[in-house]
Order: structure tokens, then C-alpha cells, then sequence
């Protein structure tokens, strides 16, 4: 059985639900912990989620590690030439 186009949009639906619920309690972590170890790992997220997109954007990065941070799988069709 084949993924219908709701069963994409769920699914999509529920990843993004659960990415932003994620982002959501960090920030709340944030602001609720002290200052520590604990709040500086999860203040970490941030700051890592702006590093990736500024890789990402940036033309000095090659293309292949540009794909690889926005996490795009590098498939790439070889043709094979039979002599």
C-alpha cells in the first residue's frame, strides 16, 4: 500500500507539531532554569539552528556541505557508458 497525499500531510502535520512543541519547551527551559550547565545545553539549540542556516545561505560553503546540513540526501544518477 502506497502513502496517499493525507497520509503526507499528517504525517508532516505531526512532525511539525512535535518540532515546534520541542522549540516551544526549550525556550520555557530557557527562561525557567537557572544559570547552569542545564540551561546553557539547551540554550545551545538556538544558536545551532542559526549557525545551520547561515551555512546553509552561504555561497563560501560547497554545495555538497551545504546539502548536507539542510539535510538533503546526496543521490546522485551515475550512467554507467558500456563500450
Amino acid at each position: 500500500m502506497g502513502w496517499s497525499v493525507s497520509h503526507l500531510a499528517i504525517g508532516l502535520g505531526l512532525l511539525l507539531a512535535l518540532w515546534l512543541g520541542l522549540w516551544l519547551a526549550a525556550v520555557l527551559l530557557i527562561r525557567v532554569l537557572p544559570e547552569g550547565a542545564a540551561r546553557s545545553a539547551i540554550s545551545l539549540l538556538p544558536s545551532t539552528l542559526t549557525l545551520f542556516q547561515r551555512l546553509i545561505r552561504s555561497r563560501a560553503v560547497p554545495r555538497r556541505a551545504r546539502d548536507s546540513a539542510a539535510g538533503i540526501p546526496l543521490c546522485r544518477v551515475t550512467r554507467h557508458h558500456h563500450s
